[in-house]
């Protein structure tokens, strides 16, 4: 009996040890078997495209006067074997044009490639935003005033006046056409918005409270109008108010959390800190714009995407170089030069990256920095065949580093060289001007 129950005992742990490896290489293959998730950009995901389709933007939307806050409605969308669109949620652009960009999106077709069973596909769509949505390519104010004397009882054609006449800056009439469309249709939102822009056109001509109290109330009748809520949150930008503005601005981040929001939420937020000059709350907001920069660059792959990021870095650098933060600085001016080569930021990252090291006490550091550049003008400009503007750029640039580095005679020869290829060029015979005086040299210079 006993040794029954020893064969049982061990035939069960066998058993179970069996199980046990059986378990785990399930898992194994469980995990090599994980959903990779693989994003292309607009331009990739548009090539891939079998099947576009436009959105269609009725007028309730098309007649708002947005004020311009980003250009780029962009939707996201996932993608199955088959190339059809399973996902789509819209991350960027006019609010009200969103939930149109998305039905259209759902509609597009993509060439199916051979891709792995695991493998899921995100990508996104650019679509344009209509001009007349921002006041732009807009008819003639009497155009307008017919179609509303043709249909008197239209709201919409009261608002498409309303914006006509704000673009002509005839802001009182704008608001009286306004405030009819509101008569007609009282929960018109874009209605309250325009009246908030024709109250407060500008800083010096502002009716602040008439303007916030109609973006509150487009805010309450339609949550998702993100401008409307941008609208409240620049009327908090006075000397009065300023204080709170950065909390209103920060409770938008929390109702919205795309990335058009958060793009223009930390811009204000970087300004508003700064003009309070609360440095640590500056650079934070201002790591959250460079982090979404970064998502909007890793949609477009654009060069001009690429430098607005590096300016940021270069921004962000200088914030922590103020604070005495200097590795930080040397970091993010490393960061910008890495992103965006062989353009203006590449040289400013650069320049100061070598005065942060000069602060340091670090001449070394600095003098490795402007060798490198240096090396980099020999390399771009004079290894190569280049025209006479991107040799007397090149030469410019080579007088400015000389200079910095204290080798004030190879400046000299620079900045005479710049002029030989391109004589009419302002900036380096204002070079050679500060230089000569710099040299003590005063009959020169003159």
């Amino acid at each position: 009996m006993k040794l029954s129950k020893m064969i049982f005992f061990q035939i069960l742990i066998y058993g179970l040890s069996i199980t046990s490896c059986y378990n785990a290489i399930g898992q194994d293959m469980s995990a090599n078997l994980k959903t990779q998730t693989i994003r292309l950009s607009a331009a990739e995901l548009e090539r891939r495209a079998v099947k576009r389709v436009v959105p269609k933007f009725p007028p309730e939307v098309t007649a708002a006067w947005i004020q311009s806050t980003t250009q780029k409605l962009i939707v996201e969308v996932m993608l199955d074997k088959r190339g059809r669109v399973i996902q789509a949620k819209a991350i960027s652009g006019v609010s009200l044009l969103r939930p149109f960009a998305v039905e259209a999106a759902k509609q597009w077709e993509f060439e199916s490639k051979a891709e792995a069973t695991n493998v899921l596909l995100v990508g996104y769509i650019i679509f344009p935003t209509p001009l007349e949505i921002y006041g732009m390519d807009l008819r003639d104010v009497n155009y307008y005033k017919n179609i509303v004397s043709q249909s008197p009882n239209s709201w919409i054609a009261q608002c498409l006046l309303a914006k006509a006449l704000g673009e002509k800056k005839s802001y009182q009439q704008a608001i009286e056409a306004y405030n009819k469309a509101l008569l007609l249709k009282p929960d018109a939102a874009i209605a309250l918005y325009g009246l908030g822009r024709s109250y407060c056109p500008s800083q010096r001509q502002c009716e602040r409270n008439k303007a916030l109290e109609s973006y509150r109330k487009a805010t309450q009748l339609q949550p998702d109008f993100i401008e409307a809520w941008f609208g409240v949150a620049w009327m908090h930008d006075t000397p009065k108010m300023v204080q709170d503005a950065p909390q209103v601005w920060k409770q938008i981040l929390t109702k919205h959390s795309d990335l058009g929001t958060r793009t223009i939420a930390y811009r204000n937020l970087v300004s508003l800190y700064a003009r309070l000059k609360k440095v640590e709350e500056e650079i934070n907001a201002h790591k959250g714009l460079v982090q979404t920069k970064q998502e909007d660059l890793a949609i477009t792959l654009d060069e001009q995407g690429r430098f607005g990021v590096a300016a940021e870095l270069i921004s962000l650098a200088g914030e922590y170089e103020e604070i005495g933060k200097y590795e930080d600085a040397i970091f993010h001016y490393q960061k910008a030069i890495e992103l965006a080569p062989e353009t203006q930021a590449e040289w400013e990252a650069s320049f100061s990256m070598a005065g942060v090291y000069k602060k340091k006490g670090d001449q070394a550091g600095a003098m490795s920095v402007y060798q490198e550049m240096l090396a980099k003008v020999t390399d771009r400009a004079f290894k190569v065949k280049t025209s006479k503007e991107q040799r007397g750029r090149a030469y410019y640039t080579q007088g400015l580093v000389y200079e910095e580095m204290g080798r004030l005679n190879d400046a000299l020869e620079s900045y005479q060289s710049a002029i030989k290829e391109r004589p009419d060029w302002i900036k380096p015979h204002v070079g050679l001007f500060y230089l000569y005086r710099k040299m003590g040299n005063q009959i020169a210079a003159v």
